[in-house]
């Protein structure tokens, strides 16, 4: 079967020259392991001896170990993902400082494509090749270097696969496979040299094989660390010892700096040879790269070979410059089980924000939007690559290389420009990763993952373009001008971008594993503190910057609120214009309201609301604050997700006050809330309100800007409820608006939910205290059931509710005189003349007309026990007359409702409507007597039961005496209710379990 050399071979002299011209050409572009695998399949071929020997090598005098090992080669794993995608459509103009477009740059797609065109077959085969009517498919692709539309055909593809030897000719007929029928026939054409083809294993594949196969040393670190923690104390202290103050002081530290031994690992490194290693360390030396890199690579290269593993920042250029798996290898075998564990609890904790930020690209506006007004150009520039790096990692690669060719790229991070590391970068610390995306576990998932890893490309991609470009242009701009660029000048340039970007300074927070549970934490803690940190930056110590930081925020004011009235004139939008009120600062286009202030509005109205005690709601009506709560829910609103949820529960209710009670929680509606992304929830929620039109107001999210919809059940329900009615809801006369409100559940339900909200916190502060009443009562009526189960003792129930109720009467009393709920309870108590009444909402009527009969003075007697028999009947009519929905609503808003009594309590009151009658036989006795017998009997009464007191004692039957006609109404009494006693088996019951 014909192989890499029989392709060989069957080329003519010009054929091959053209062939080894390529070779010196793309040897450079590729990785050192390409590099390695490419002389690795030449050699032995004796038509390419020239490429391979030691000769060959003397003569070159740019060798390609010395090219950049960073840039991206050409794609080495799917040919399909890169010579045949819709995503190379949109091309941008060269980058600053960059004098070819990222579509020529060596290395990328197109670039090598710019290549493949120009190959023309030798003489000798030349009627041959052009007479083979290969496949031909249409790309769509208009090439940026007036090519015309590009055509790929088998032809291209046989021609693409000796130029390079990379990847394995299977890899290349396995990508062909996927353009379909023509894919299908060139993989055929190219079966015969896949039958023979095998991979071989080089310097770096092999040591990453050893490392994948090594086992990490488990406890070996313990003793050597404590070892060398021992020497370093005792050299720190002599060096202490022999100095003075703070001098001594200092030279002990200096001794205890230092790394301590990294985990070890066990590994059979004697696979490599020390030509193997010579070739890497070789490769070290003469890459195109800083010192520091290089001695820092060396090192790391170094450990390994002592079976040591290499510090993360060693890993990431072992990543960087030599081998991404080797890379992970080293990471794998550094960690110990815990730490496995942690790290995995962390990626799960963060899972859930990732999610909820991905199928989205709001890192254009969200953290951008504030550059963006001050720096458009730049920004507009960025969106290409951001859509490009959504399509495809490679693109998202090809965009960091060439941003990483700016002029002042290395000065920029060398300042501390923030620069976030590529999705694939195993190397790379979590901490260091943009915070949205600090989760790999969910890139596992199917479907979700692969859209959230599109997402996070694109967010990384646009806000390091964002970063780089601004960087590159005030920089370039400063050094035109002629300005005297400081150390200072550029470290706070570099905060103010990263500050601008939403990437703030958590200081030692930020790093190791304390950044990623932070962010576990907090949904965005550097988001959150890059808010309060920008305008530090008013007051730099550096006037370039101090300067710089003005025109922006200026510029950042002044486009928002140009924008924003510009909808007010348009007849759009509305706006807001009270800080005290949700919607302050945003553009009220329908049900949906838009954000353009990359969350500063939140701050604003928190410290507005903060000072002032008030909240603006919905309706407009002015209500008061807690300042306290109020910090509490600003806080609840910052939290992660998971975090979020665990901290509602246990406070009962989220942040904007819905009930989260466990056995009243939707929890659809929290996983919707908690796991379906921002912006389709977005969406959702716009479209569900407004339709279509919604739909198209919400869509700036999918770029970053903020958006809120405030569905309403009520109008949705309504506007149902009209239809068949012919005529809008607005339209109906207020008779049937209030007997359509009456018939249909689920709009009082409606109305209810938004009468809450709309309310205000006071009214929700009303509800709130009811229920808390009612879990008093209830968890005391609890402890007073336990007691009687135990002891048996009904008198003792009895009379101990009896005290309970008459407890919980007067902590409803309370709440109805506090000042809080004094215009509530005005509404509730006070007289309404006809005209107020129509003018009510009908759940306000309802609630009217309940506490009237409720709570009027007559169902308390001179004792002040409570009526419950007379309630229960008044209860009955409003429900006759109101309807049980209205029944509801107003227990569940006065707190009254006790759902699942317990039995004991249940027969309590079924023995207290049982023995009515009884007790009823003294006012049907004494209503033959003069009314003030009744008043003389109940003294009597009372002075009996204070025996304590023998004056009271003696008074009584002082008063018997005086007055026999009451002692023998009371004789009469007692015979009739003996008899009910024997005469009804119940009531006898009744009376012994409760009254004796």
């Amino acid at each position: 079967m014909p192989d890499l050399q029989y392709l060989i071979d069957q080329m003519d002299d010009r054929d091959l020259e053209y062939f080894k011209d390529q070779y010196r050409q793309k040897m450079p572009q590729l990785s050192l392991e390409q590099q390695q695998t490419v002389l690795s399949r030449i050699q032995g071929i004796p038509r390419l001896a020239d490429l391979y020997s030691p000769k060959a090598e003397e003569k070159e005098t740019d060798v390609w170990w010395t090219k950049p090992l960073e840039v991206l080669s050409w794609p080495s794993e799917k040919l399909q993902e890169h010579v045949v995608t819709p995503m190379m459509a949109p091309f941008t103009e060269p980058m600053r400082g960059i004098d070819v477009p990222w579509w020529g740059v060596p290395g990328t797609p197109l670039g090598i494509i710019r290549g493949l065109t120009q190959y023309q077959p030798g003489s000798s085969q030349r009627q041959a090749y052009e007479e083979w009517e290969s496949p031909t498919w249409h790309t769509g692709i208009n090439l940026p270097f007036n090519m015309g539309e590009w055509d790929i055909s088998v032809k291209g593809a046989v021609e693409f696969a000796p130029w390079l030897a990379v990847p394995p000719v299977a890899k290349v007929a396995t990508a062909l496979r996927g353009f379909g029928t023509a894919g299908k026939i060139a993989a055929g054409a190219l079966a015969p040299a896949v039958a023979t083809e095998k991979a071989l294993v080089y310097p770096l594949t092999k040591l990453t094989s050893i490392i994948k196969a090594a086992k990490r040393v488990r406890g070996a670190i313990a003793p050597i660390r404590a070892v060398e923690k021992g020497e370093r104390f005792g050299l720190a202290e002599e060096a202490w010892r022999g100095g003075e103050g703070v001098a001594g002081f200092r030279a002990g530290l200096e001794k205890l700096k230092g790394e301590y031994t990294p985990p070890q690992f066990a590994a059979d490194l004697e696979q490599l040879s020390s030509k193997d290693v010579d070739i890497i360390f070789n490769a070290i030396r003469d890459m195109e790269a800083g010192m520091g890199d290089k001695i820092s690579l060396g090192k790391g290269i170094q450990k390994i070979f002592t079976q040591v593993v290499p510090q993360d920042h060693e890993i990431a250029l072992i990543e960087k410059y030599l081998s991404p798996d080797l890379a992970k290898a080293l990471v794998d075998v550094s960690k110990s089980g815990a730490k496995k564990a942690f790290e995995i609890g962390l990626d799960a904790a963060n899972a859930p924000r990732a999610i909820l930020a991905s199928f989205d690209l709001s890192g254009l506006l969200r953290q951008g939007g504030i550059l963006a007004t001050r720096h458009p150009l730049d920004t507009a520039k960025s969106v290409a690559p951001m859509l490009r790096a959504f399509a495809g990692n490679k693109f998202a690669q090809q965009a960091d290389d060439v941003m990483r060719q700016l002029p002042h790229f290395q000065l920029g991070e060398r300042a501390g420009l923030y620069i976030a590391p590529t999705t694939e970068k195993v190397g790379a610390a979590l901490a260091t990763h943009e915070e949205m995306f600090m989760s790999r576990l969910v890139h596992r998932l199917p479907v979700i993952g692969t859209i959230t890893k599109a997402s996070e490309r694109a967010y990384v991609t646009v806000l390091n373009q964002i970063r780089a470009r601004v960087w590159e242009t005030t920089v370039s701009m400063w050094e035109r001008i002629g300005a005297e660029i400081t150390d200072v000048d550029l470290e706070d340039l570099a905060k103010f971008i990263n500050y601008a970007t939403g990437r703030g300074n958590l200081g030692k927070l930020g790093t190791g594993n304390i950044g990623p549970l932070l962010n576990a934490t907090f949904f965005a803690p550097r988001l959150i503190l890059s808010r309060v940190q920008l305008p530090t930056l008013l007051f730099s110590r550096s006037p370039l910057v101090r300067k710089e930081a003005w025109q922006t925020l200026t510029t950042f004011l002044g486009t928002g609120t140009a924008l924003l009235s510009l909808l007010e004139l348009s007849g759009r939008a509305t706006i807001e214009l009270d800080p005290r009120s949700a919607d302050a600062g945003k553009a009220k286009i329908g049900a949906t309201r838009l954000d353009f202030w990359t969350g500063y509005l939140q701050y604003a109205r928190f410290i507005t609301q903060f000072i002032t005690a008030q909240r603006k709601t919905q309706s407009g009506n002015i209500s008061e604050l807690n300042r306290l709560e109020l910090v509490q829910r600003f806080a609840q609103s910052k939290f992660a997700p998971a975090v979020g949820l665990i901290t509602d529960i246990l406070s009962g209710e989220s942040y904007m006050g819905e009930s989260m009670e466990l056995d009243t929680m939707d929890l659809g509606k929290q996983a919707w809330n908690r796991l379906v992304p921002l912006f389709v929830q977005d969406m959702a929620d716009a479209i569900n309100m407004d339709g279509l039109a919604g739909g198209f107001t919400a869509a700036p999210a999918l770029f970053g800007v903020g958006v809120v919809t405030y569905t309403d059940d009520v109008k949705k329900i309504q506007a149902e409820l009209a239809k068949p009615l012919g005529a809008n809801w607005d339209d109906l006369d207020k008779e049937t608006k209030l007997r359509l409100e009456h018939e249909s559940p689920e709009l009082k339900k409606a109305l209810e939910e938004r009468d809450v909200k709309t309310r205000g916190t006071t009214y929700s502060n009303y509800y709130a205290n009811g229920q808390g009443i009612e879990k008093i009562y209830q968890q005391k009526a609890l402890e007073h059931v336990a007691k009687f189960k135990l002891n048996g003792d009904g008198k003792e129930l009895r009379e101990a509710m009896s005290v309970l109720n008459n407890g919980k009467r007067l902590m409803y009393a309370q709440r109805e005189g506090a000042e809080e709920f004094a215009e509530i309870a005005e509404r509730n108590l006070k007289p309404l003349t006809d005209e107020d009444w129509a003018k009510m909402h009908p759940n306000d009527r309802a609630a009217k007309e309940y506490y009237d009969a409720i709570f009027a003075d007559d169902l308390y007697d001179e004792f002040g026990d409570y009526n419950f028999e007379e309630a229960e009947r008044r209860k009955a009519m409003f429900v006759q007359k109101n309807g049980q929905e209205a029944l509801d609503y107003v227990e569940r808003v006065a707190g009254l409702r006790w759902q699942d009594k317990p039995p004991e309590l249940v027969e309590l009151e079924q023995a207290k409507k049982a023995l009515k009658p009884y007790w009823g036989i003294e006012d049907e006795v004494m209503s033959g007597y003069p009314a003030q017998y009744k008043e003389i009997l109940d003294q009597i009464r009372m002075l009996e039961n204070q025996e304590e007191n023998p004056q009271s004692v003696l008074m009584a039957k002082r008063l018997q005496r005086m007055y026999p006609a009451v002692l023998r109404a009371r004789d009469k009494i007692a015979r009739m209710r003996k008899m009910m006693r024997i005469r009804d088996r119940k009531i006898d019951y009744y009376f012994r379990k409760y009254y004796l």
